[in-house]
């Protein structure tokens, strides 16, 4: 699996939900470590847009979101 983005939760609970959400949707993952989630299969838009909708869904604040080109990103839940 070649990753198009890296997310960073701020702990576990928050990895295992996006874990569970989006291999719901059929995405390929990698957990490197306890906070790190390396997400492949798909265009970065959709798994963005996949990953959107799983913080307003879990009620997550925030994570940061690493692109494969290197740009990073933060993501937060809407108000």
């Amino acid at each position: 699996m070649r990753p198009e983005v890296t997310i960073e939760a701020g702990n576990h609970a928050e990895v295992n939900c996006l874990v569970r959400a989006l291999s719901k949707e059929g995405h390929v993952m990698r957990v490197r470590d306890g906070f790190r989630v390396e997400v492949g299969g798909a265009k970065p838009a959709v798994i963005l847009s996949a990953v959107q909708a799983c913080l307003i869904k879990e009620g997550i604040e925030s994570v940061s979101v690493v692109l494969k080109t290197g740009r990073k990103l933060a993501l937060s839940r809407p108000a």
